[in-house]
C-alpha cells in the first residue's frame, strides 16, 4: 500500500512491489548477480591475510581455538554462558557467534573458509534484505562497498554480520511481516555482537519516522550534546555491561580515542549530501513515510556520532553498526529525486571520497572518527 501511496504522491505509475520503501527494482542486478558479487568479495576477504589489522590476528586465534574444541566441550561452554561464549578460551565472543564459529570449525579449520564464509553469509544476507524491499541497488552497493565492507567485512566481522541480520529485520518489518519478527531477527543478532541491541530503536522509527525539520532537529542536537559529558551515562551502562566499563577504563588510562574528530571530511560531506536532498525535496516527498523512514535512518547514525563524544570509542563503534542503514536513504534518493543524475554525481563524490580516505589516505581504519594519534599501537602492526 505504502508504494502505490509514494508513487502517486511523485507523480509516477506505482511498480508491483512488496517494498514500503517503494522504489522501482533494478532490473540491472539480478539475485544471480548479487551471488557472484558476494562470492567475489567473501574471496577476496577469505586472502586478506592476518596482517591487515588487529581484528584478523584475533579472529584467527578464536577460530584455532574453537576448531581444537571437541562437541562435549563446546557444549559444556555452551551451557554456562549467556551472551557471551564461556568456554575455557583465551578470549571470548557471543554465544551466538560461537555456535556459528563452531560449526564452520567442524567443516574446515583454515582460517580463510572462516572469513569466507562470514563474509558470505553477511552479504548475502543484506542483498537479500535490499532486494526484499525492492531498492534500486546499484548506488547502494557503491555507498557500501566504498567504506562499510571494509569496515564490516573486513574488518569487525561480527558486526558485519550482526547488522546484514539486522537488515533483514528492517527488510521483514518494512515489507508487512511486522515489528514482533523483525525484532525476533534483532534478537539474533545481539548473539552475534551486541551492539545489536542499538537496532530496537527501528521499529520507533518505524511508527514516527522525522520530516525534514525534524531531520535537521536531531542531526544539530547530536552535534550540540557532543560538547558536553555523559560520562555518568557510560558509568550507569557499565552497571550493566561489566565490559563496556572496562573497555572505558582501558582506552581512557592507556590514551585511546581521547577525543572525536567531531566534524571530520566524510561526516561533513555526509551531512552535505543530506541537505541537498532536503533543499529540493518536495512538500509530498517531505509528507512520505518511507522517505521520512529512510531519511530517519541516515541521521541516525550521524546523531549517535556526535552524542557519544564522551566516550569516542563507542561513538565510532555506534556510528559504523547503525551506518549500514543509510544505503536505505541512497537506494529511495535514486529513486524518486527531481534530479537523480545531480544525486549520483553526489554519491559517487562522497563514496570516493571515503575510499580514498580509508585505502590510501592514512594507514589505519578508524582515521577519521578520532584526533591525534590513538592507533600508534594499531598502526604500527598494520601494512
Amino acid at each position: 500500500m505504502d508504494a502505490e501511496l509514494t508513487a502517486s504522491r511523485v507523480g509516477r505509475s506505482a511498480p508491483r512491489s512488496d517494498g514500503a520503501l517503494g522504489v522501482f527494482a533494478d532490473p540491472g542486478l539480478s539475485g544471480l548477480f548479487l551471488l557472484i558479487v558476494a562470492f567475489a568479495f567473501s574471496v577476496h576477504a577469505a586472502f586478506r591475510g592476518l596482517q591487515s589489522d588487529l581484528d584478523a590476528l584475533a579472529y584467527a586465534e578464536w577460530y584455532a581455538q574453537v576448531s581444537n574444541l571437541s562437541a562435549e566441550a563446546f557444549w559444556a561452554g555452551l551451557q554456562e554462558s549467556n551472551i557471551y561464549f564461556q568456554g575455557n578460551l583465551f578470549f571470548s565472543f557471543e554465544t551466538g557467534f560461537a555456535v556459528l564459529t563452531f560449526l564452520l570449525s567442524r567443516v574446515s579449520s583454515s582460517v580463510e573458509f572462516f572469513f569466507f564464509a562470514v563474509t558470505f553469509i553477511s552479504l548475502a544476507l543484506k542483498f537479500w534484505a535490499l532486494k526484499k524491499m525492492r531498492l534500486p541497488l546499484f548506488w547502494m552497493l557503491v555507498w557500501y562497498f566504498s567504506w562499510y565492507y571494509l569496515l564490516l567485512e573486513m574488518t569487525s566481522i561480527r558486526a558485519g554480520l550482526a547488522a546484514s541480520i539486522v537488515m533483514a529485520g528492517v527488510a521483514v518489518m518494512r515489507t508487512g511481516g511486522g515489528v514482533w519478527r523483525a525484532c525476533l531477527w534483532f534478537l539474533v543478532a545481539v548473539t552475534c555482537h551486541v551492539s545489536a541491541a542499538l537496532a530496537f530503536v527501528v521499529p520507533l522509527i518505524h511508527w514516527r519516522p522525522l520530516g525534514r525539520r525534524g531531520l535537521i532537529v536531531l542531526a544539530s542536537l547530536g552535534i550540540a550534546l557532543s560538547f558536553a559529558s555523559l560520562l555518568p551515562l557510560i558509568e550507569l551502562a557499565g552497571t550493566f555491561s561489566p565490559k563496556l566499563a572496562e573497555y572505558y577504563q582501558i582506552y581512557t588510562e592507556v590514551g585511546f580515542y581521547t577525543e572525536l574528530n567531531r566534524f571530520n571530511v566524510v561526516l561533513i560531506l555526509r551531512l552535505a549530501l543530506l541537505l541537498f536532498v532536503l533543499i529540493q525535496l518536495t512538500r509530498r516527498q517531505n509528507a512520505d513515510p518511507n522517505f521520512r523512514f529512510a531519511a530517519s535512518l541516515y541521521v541516525l547514525p550521524i546523531f549517535c556520532f556526535h552524542a557519544f563524544a564522551s566516550f569516542p570509542l563507542v561513538a565510532g563503534r555506534v556510528y559504523e553498526f547503525l551506518g549500514v542503514l543509510q544505503v536505505l536513504f541512497i537506494g529511495w534518493c535514486s529513486a524518486y529525486l527531481a534530479r537523480p543524475a545531480l544525486l549520483k554525481a553526489f554519491v559517487a563524490l562522497v563514496s570516493a571520497a571515503q575510499f580514498g580516505i580509508l585505502v590510501f589516505h592514512v594507514q589505519f581504519v578508524d582515521f577519521f572518527y578520532f584526533i591525534g594519534e590513538p592507533y600508534k599501537i594499531e598502526t604500527e602492526h598494520r601494512r
